[in-house]
């Protein structure tokens, strides 16, 4: 990550020990100077009580805590700002909107009350580059109040005077924290209304909010800059009450990134000093095998303000890694250790920006396994701290070492799919880092190949100081399966589908129906199915290897519906044709079934059963007594298993 936090015992606590002790003589206050090693302080309390400064400090694992400074300021302060050309924090009294100096201890320093509208509010601050002037967001007091105008006031005056009130034109906005771009000098800040980064520009108060809203942030109590322009915020994440989240912004795109969560804050402000000499330290590649050379990458920020020359940079490589050479250095000075493991370059010079120096190295045959060091820069100013510690910019931890792994030289092809499926490729992998050299026995180069016919392959490997060796044969396995030919079956007919296939092994069946994904039981070697209506069935099988083969059979359903009622029974208890009920093909269901004497009574009635049933059919009684011989009228419905009804009228003659 970049070194925007560092631990607070990374502080000189032997200056601390002689100096962080106020003293007066002739009635002044010694003041202790922060040292600006890019580090990111935070200002909060609770109501209006006194606000206590911390430094930030992020691990890895994106966890935040506060590390507080040793005094309490003594009073409730906002709109915080770090100045670099005395290396002290400037702040706000929210009371009665004094200005204090904030040192390295955590105490405060009253200087004047400033001379702005004591109704409105000011909670946002930043102190312009050059140190010279303090620029506050003069914010209406209401709820939810909107930011109205920029109050300049001037650091370099001892009475420090407001020089100039500059009214906010635009669009509508509420930022409770604003910060400058150490590189740009743009003044940047979080729009709390849209949730989104603006600019502000402070000689006219315009407002550029061309920048989306944000579905991660919703305020920002601080904003801060580390020294290689990368911009960060803590605050509140959408929907969530308490401020506690730590934040990655993206100041071209505006979009913004969850990093971390801390502690909650109330009354709070941020800022930082990023006007340093900061050292990232990149590797390029990060996996390798030996023998092969890698890039180190030290790039450097130098945001103090002025050239530094006599700087030293030393870095101890592992004991398996040899320097191999420079391959750019822009800060001039002494290069020693090429053909050793550790660098040392003297007496550079470190203008002001941003560059980079590239160092070449190649671990020897037997390294193996995970290296980590550090680089360091020395001979800084003291108000530098005199050191700084390079930082892995890939990870959360600030000023952590950076790793490279080293894997043996090794090839495997023969626990790679060796079975070619019939029309498919296979994708042979010999490698995967950079740094290898590889010959295939097809001629080819390439880390990878695709094979699409049966047979023997082979690869040789090299680094440059070692060589393997593998091959693999490549067997064909044609898979087929076949459901058989189209069937035709009667409407309510079951039947069963087993596929035949020349596969082995344990096999995975995939059924569908009209394209629709059936779930079986456990066993889906078979299926049985009842379609109603015409229906294709397809079967999928995969083998152990990944094969595929799949069949298709269509299934035609016959509709017949020839449902027949006799037109005459005999309820005599003979056995013979002693109940009058309807009969038929299918699996038809009856939905009302009624017979009526000559004068319209119903004699029977029946609105369930199965057609073909006798039992459920009429025995000639009513009301448990024979009706007369005659001939009678019935009614009757019926319902197929796809669904369509059919209706029925007509006579039956009763005779005993």
């Amino acid at each position: 990550m970049q070194k925007y936090l560092f631990n607070y015992s990374n502080l000189s606590f032997r200056c601390l020990v002689i100096l962080c002790f106020l003293f007066t003589y002739g009635g002044l206050v010694a003041q202790v100077p922060f040292v600006c090693q890019n580090n990111f302080y935070f200002s909060f309390g609770s109501g209006f009580g006194s606000s206590q400064l911390h430094e930030v400090i992020i691990d890895n694992s994106g966890n935040v805590d506060f590390v507080q400074l040793p005094q309490s300021t003594g009073v409730n302060l906002n709109a915080i700002g770090y100045r670099s050309t005395d290396n002290l924090i400037y702040g706000v009294g929210t009371q009665n909107e004094r200005l204090y100096k904030i040192d390295a201890t955590g105490a405060s320093f009253p200087l004047v009350i400033l001379e702005v509208n004591h109704n409105n509010g000011f909670y946002a601050a930043a102190i312009t580059p050059d140190g010279n002037e303090m620029i506050l967001v003069e914010q209406t007091n209401t709820f939810g109040g909107s930011s109205v105008a920029l109050v300049k006031v001037d650091l370099t005056n001892d009475q420090y005077p407001i020089i100039a009130r500059i009214p906010l034109v635009g669009q509508s906005v509420q930022t409770t924290d604003i910060a400058f771009d150490p590189i740009t000098g743009i003044l940047y800040g979080f729009d709390a209304n849209q949730s989104r980064l603006i600019k502000i520009n402070p000689d006219n108060g315009s407002i550029d909010a061309n920048f989306p809203s944000s579905n991660v942030a919703d305020k920002m109590g601080g904003l801060y800059f580390d020294a290689f322009g990368k911009m960060f915020g803590y605050g509140n994440a959408q929907n969530d009450n308490n401020a506690r989240t730590f934040f990655g912004i993206d100041k071209e795109t505006g979009i913004v990134t969850n990093l971390g969560t801390g502690p909650n804050t109330s009354s709070k402000d941020g800022c930082a000093c990023p006007f340093t000499i900061d050292l990232l330290k990149n590797v390029t590649p990060r996996q390798l095998v030996p023998c092969t050379e890698i890039a180190y990458a030290f790039e450097v920020s130098n945001l103090s303000g002025a050239e530094i020359t006599g700087v030293n940079l030393a870095d101890t490589m592992p004991s398996d890694f040899i320097i191999v050479r420079v391959d750019k250095n822009p800060y001039g000075g002494t290069v020693s250790g090429l053909g050793t493991n550790i660098l040392n370059i003297d007496n550079m010079t470190i203008p002001l920006g941003q560059d980079s120096l590239v160092v070449i190295v190649e671990p020897q045959p037997f390294a193996q396994g995970i290296y980590k060091n550090q680089a360091y820069l020395s001979n800084l100013p003291e108000h530098l701290g005199g050191q700084s510690p390079s930082d892995d910019p890939t990870t959360l931890l600030s000023d952590d070492s950076t790793a490279v792994e080293v894997f043996p030289l090794m090839v495997d092809l023969e626990n790679q799919m060796q079975n070619l499926c019939e029309g498919a490729t296979i994708e042979l992998v010999a490698g995967t880092i950079n740094g290898i050299d590889y010959q295939w026995s097809t001629g080819e180069t390439t880390p990878t190949i695709n094979v699409a016919e049966p047979g023997l392959y082979a690869v040789t490997i090299t680094n440059g100081c070692e060589i393997e060796f593998d091959s693999v044969v490549i067997s064909e396995e044609p898979i087929s399966v076949d459901l058989g030919a189209d069937i035709t079956i009667n409407l309510g007919d079951y039947l069963d589908l087993i596929p035949t296939t020349n596969a082995i092994g344990q096999l995975q069946y995939v059924w569908t129906e009209n394209g629709q994904i059936i779930t079986c039981s456990v066993d889906c070697s078979a299926l049985e199915e009842r379609p109603f209506f015409n229906t294709q069935y397809e079967v999928q099988i995969i083998s152990q290897s990944g094969c595929v083969a799949t069949s298709t059979v269509n299934i035609t359903v016959t509709k017949e519906r020839g449902i027949y009622i006799p037109n005459v029974f005999s309820p005599n208890l003979d056995g013979i044709n002693d109940q009058f009920y309807i009969m038929g093909k299918g699996y038809a269901q009856i939905l009302i079934f009624q017979i009526f004497d000559r004068w319209g009574n119903a004699v029977f009635s029946q609105s369930q059963g199965s057609i073909n049933d006798k039992s459920i059919g009429w025995d000639g009684l009513f009301e448990n007594q024979n009706v007369e011989n005659g001939v009678y009228s019935y009614y009757a419905k019926v319902i197929y298993l796809d669904e369509i009804e059919e209706s029925f009228f007509g006579d039956v003659t009763l005779v005993r």
